[in-house]
């Protein structure tokens, strides 16, 4: 007779923080309105982003094996998963203006870019589409 079973599964495997890096370099063309008020101003902004140049720099583990591989848009000898370029994006936002004085103001503008496409390439495992949302601060100056 059998009075119990006991199974016991123990994974091992290897911990590692690694910091991949992308970098894009857009040409924005934008169509925007500024509303002026008195000591607050509004705007909206919206168009296309035109990419010519992505690039990246980083590892993950390798689709066919358990693995990490290299990959680098620098390096033709690493492995290849993501695009060089990434076509057409997307652009909006809306700021608001506090006037400090005559000549300086207070921006608080957030903002919303959308890249519709994959940045791997075809036939890689695995689509990455990103959308990024920030919000910048700072000064603004008249120089007229």
């Amino acid at each position: 007779s059998i009075i119990g079973t006991d199974t016991t599964l123990a994974l091992v495997g290897t911990y590692r923080i690694v910091n991949n890096r992308y970098t894009e370099l857009d040409i924005p063309l934008l169509l925007g309105y500024e509303y002026t008020g008195g000591k607050v101003s509004f705007s909206l902004n919206g168009g296309i982003l035109v990419n010519m140049l992505s690039a990246q720099r980083g590892e993950f583990l390798s689709p066919n094996t358990d693995e990490a591989v290299s990959f680098s848009s620098a390096d033709p000898n690493a492995y290849r998963a993501f695009r060089n370029r990434l076509g057409l994006g997307f652009y909006g936002s809306m700021g608001a203006y506090f006037q400090i004085n005559e000549q300086l103001q207070f921006v608080l503008e957030p903002y919303f870019k959308w890249r519709p496409g994959s940045y791997t390439v075809e036939g890689y495992g695995l689509e990455q589409r990103y959308s990024t949302a920030g919000l910048f601060v700072g000064l603004r100056k008249a120089i007229y």
